[in-house]
């Protein structure tokens, strides 16, 4: 799931009260496991003098219509989850991170992030400097590639990027049958018993 396109402000789903109940906020991410823990919630229905949250493990299901709970009662305001203090008080904001690799080359900034149905990122989506972004293309770079994490840098594998080539190739190799481009021949034919 592409975080900017499929879960930014999603809506929450309630299946008590059968309808949206409130709105997701910023991630909240174990950096260790790169791992989301839960999400900032943004609701007319809490009170809006303190935040809440709603934990990964209270979500029942994620579809296209948005993360689905049992109920308003699933959220949880910040003070009453103990154990996520620990992770809260990093602060950690995956966005505000410069990547670069372990020789020191700077890649870019992370813009983006690509996460399993476990809310797992497995990819993240670096935008490269302004003098190396005039194409306009951004990295994607797999949790494998990732070495650490430490005070708002990303390092990664030292990777040799290529582009890939432009050239189609203009036949395909005339050896290569399609076994599913026929029809299949029957088993048995009608004659045969």
């Amino acid at each position: 799931m592409d975080y900017n396109s499929q879960i930014r402000h999603a809506p929450v789903l309630s299946l008590h009260a059968g309808a949206p109940i409130a709105v997701l906020g910023d991630p909240i991410i174990i950096p260790t496991l790169l791992q989301i823990a839960g999400f900032f919630i943004t609701s007319p229905l809490l009170d809006k003098k303190s935040r809440h949250i709603l934990q990964s493990s209270s979500v029942r299901e994620i579809g296209k219509q948005g993360f689905i709970i049992n109920s308003i009662d699933d959220i949880s305001p910040e003070t009453d989850l103990l154990r996520m203090k620990a992770v809260l008080e990093l602060d950690f904001d995956l966005f505000s991170c410069t990547v670069q690799t372990e020789n020191g080359t700077k890649l870019g900034t992370v813009v983006n992030f690509i996460c399993d149905g476990f809310l797992r990122i497995n990819q993240i989506v670096v935008k490269p400097p302004i003098l190396r972004s005039l194409s306009g293309q951004k990295l994607f770079i797999p949790r494998t590639a990732i070495t650490r994490i430490e005070n708002g840098r990303i390092i990664v594998k030292d990777l040799t990027l290529k582009t890939a080539p432009t050239k189609i190739p203009a036949k395909l190799n005339p050896d290569f049958i399609n076994p599913f481009a026929k029809s299949p021949k029957p088993l048995l034919s009608p004659n045969q018993n």
